[in-house]
Parts: C-alpha cells; structure tokens; sequence
C-alpha cells in the first residue's frame, strides 16, 4: 500500500541539528514518523507532501520516507498548498508509485479538496488530531470534506467535533496516539518527586497544581517539578515565590525529548489535571515509564482506567480535591508500583505505535474496499 501523507515535515537538518526540534516540530516528530516507521516495517510505503517555504528543500529522503515539498505558501487557508498537491500527483506517482490512500494530518492540509471537482480520485482520510479554532470560511470547507473524507479521530471530544460538521459516524474511525514503549520505559529509581509535563497554558491547569502543593506542603517532602514553557510561565513563578514554595517546586523548562523517560521514571506520579482534552501523551507516555498519573477524566479510554486515578474534570480547578487524591496515593509505595506496571501492561497492549499502526491499516483496507463498492 502506497500511503501520501500531507502535513508539515522538517528537514532532516533541522531535525539532526536543532536541539528544540522535538518542541517545534511535535506532530510531525512524535506521532507523524513513529507511526511511518512502523508502516514501513510492515511492507507500505510513505511520502509525505509538505509546505515549508522557499528555503527547504524540494526533496528528500528521511528514515525511508519520501518527502515532497511546495514552495508555495501555506495562506490562505493551506488553498494554494492544496492546489500543488493537486498538480504534483503525477510527478509523485512517477517516484513512489500508484498512490493508494491520500492522509490529511489536519483538515486544513485538504481544504483545496472540498471545491467542487478538485477532489482526488484517491481515497482521502483525514486525522482530527483534537479540536482546534476555525473561521466561518473554515467551517464551510470542513462542512464540505465531511461528506467526502473519512475521518481519524484521536480522542472522543475530537470524534464528537467531526459529527457536527455532518460526517457520518460509520465514516469516523477512533484510534488514540501511541508512544514509543522502546524509549519511554522505566528508567532509574525513584525520587520524592510529582509530576507536570506539557504547555503552560490555562487549560493544562498548571496553576491548580501550584495551589495543591501549598496545601500539601508542611504534609509531605514532596516536590513537584515542571517540565515545560508557554504564556504561564512567568505568572506561575510569581506564585510560586508568593507562596514561598521555591524549595518545593522546580522548573525544568523546556525538556528533550529524549530525556523525558527519565524524569517520568523518577516521579512518583505524574499530574495532568486538565480542564478538558485530558487524554494524551502525557499520560500514555508516564505509564509506559511505570508511573502512574492522577488525571481529570474527561476521555479516559477504559483500557488505562485502572491505571491511575481520574477524577472529575469539571472539579478541575478544585485544589483541596487534587491535594487529597496526591496524599492518599503517596501512602503506600507498593500501591504505585502495581500501578506503574499494571498500566505499562495496558501500554504495550494498546497504545504502542505497533498497535496504533495494526490499526490504522485495518482503517485504510476498509475505506479502499468501500472505495472499491461505490
């Protein structure tokens, strides 16, 4: 199966030599090449058509993928991206052979497709990676796709997203993110430390977890540590002074991907209290390390939830609540353990990106055999 991919691709530069490549480059680094790789494995074949501006290179080669790229811009709209696409098929086909499925990693990359007439004669399937803001233009366009893609959803407020633009539910296939279980294991013993990772933003709710500590602090030796930056940053550290919690909570920055087992592995927990959207990396991520998380519940897939502890998401903002469930589960030592590899078990079942590419063929050879019944 030859499978074209479009989303935005780094060069392999940028991907050798920028420490931060891991940050600005997630999808794409994280979910997009894993998951390649393993198709691969299998026998597919992938390219990948990217917008990357004049100064990147046209073509290459990464880790056996083909990537293409248009030197047209991505505005507006991603319509003159699109419309390259539509042109360069052929010459793609020439390198790669007969393209079998086209996979949108955003609707946006396929908005040239919802005009009338410009759709491609390929399968189209597009992956919602969760929510994101959109224009009343951009509306008409995903209005417009959902009667002509099939559609991947990565989590269930995403699914819910895509049947009100009016794609039909037996066109939405569900399949969660998945994680390198060869990279995130366990790894070194573990520290009187709590958890963070991910942007510091208002709905991460990172702010919560500075008030819990307060409440926990003259209770516990615990510190928490915070891996990550963005728009909180510095009204975080005021609080943390405020409170006068310097000794109690470290700020890690910014972390490599490569150096975040570690950190999960030497946390006794890790905290994702959510204010919605609560699954994700994060968490699949920590329990492949064998550290159990403390979660809002919002989109719990059921395969982990006896993994850790997830509680209402609309008590998210609730301190003395998240206090509470981290001194209780910090009591018993053995208790985490069972938990840390009952939820690396759940992991390896489910979430690696082996399973998640098992499962994204299964989708492919049913929109080719529905393709192939119309």
């Amino acid at each position: 199966m030859n499978i074209l991919r479009m989303t935005s691709f780094p060069e392999k530069k940028e991907i050798t030599e920028n420490p931060n490549a891991i940050i600005d480059h997630g999808l794409a680094l994280t979910h997009i090449l894993p998951l390649s790789k393993e198709l691969i494995k299998k026998g597919h074949k992938i390219a990948i058509y990217s917008g990357e501006g004049r100064r990147k290179k046209k073509f290459e080669e990464i880790e056996k993928i083909q990537i293409f790229r248009t030197s047209l811009p991505q505005k507006p709209m991603y319509l003159p991206y699109g419309f390259s696409l539509i042109k360069n098929i052929k010459k793609i086909e020439e390198k790669i052979g007969k393209i079998d499925i086209i996979h949108a990693h955003n609707p946006s990359y396929a908005f040239a497709f919802a005009f009338q007439g410009l759709m491609p004669k390929k399968p189209l399937v597009i992956t919602w990676h969760g929510t994101f803001i959109h224009s009343k233009k951009e509306d008409f366009l995903l209005k417009k796709l959902a009667k002509k893609a099939e559609f991947i959803a990565i989590n269930e407020p995403s699914r819910k997203e895509i049947i009100k633009f009016g794609a039909k539910k037996n066109k939405i296939h569900l399949i969660h993110a998945g994680v390198d279980t060869k990279k995130f294991k366990k790894k070194g013993k573990k520290l009187n430390e709590i958890l963070f990772v991910g942007r510091l933003v208002e709905w991460k709710n990172p702010e919560t977890l500075i008030k819990a500590m307060k409440l926990i602090e003259k209770k516990s030796k615990l510190k928490l540590r915070i891996i990550g930056k963005g728009p909180l940053e510095e009204k975080l550290k005021k609080m943390v002074n405020e409170m006068k919690l310097n000794k109690k909570i470290i700020f890690s920055g910014a972390v490599n991907q490569e150096n975040l087992p570690k950190y999960y592995s030497q946390a006794l927990i890790t905290l994702a209290p959510h204010l919605w959207d609560s699954f994700g990396k994060t968490i699949i991520e920590s329990l492949s390390c064998q550290t159990t998380v403390i979660a809002t519940n919002q989109d719990i897939p059921d395969k982990i939830k006896k993994c850790g502890v997830f509680y209402d998401y609309k008590k998210a903002n609730n301190e003395k609540i998240l206090a509470k469930e981290i001194l209780k589960m910090i009591k018993s030592k053995k208790h985490l353990d069972e938990l840390g590899k009952k939820g690396r078990k759940a992991i390896e079942k489910e979430f690696s990106w082996k399973k998640v590419a098992e499962k994204n063929i299964q989708v492919y050879k049913k929109i080719l055999k529905r393709k192939k019944n119309d």
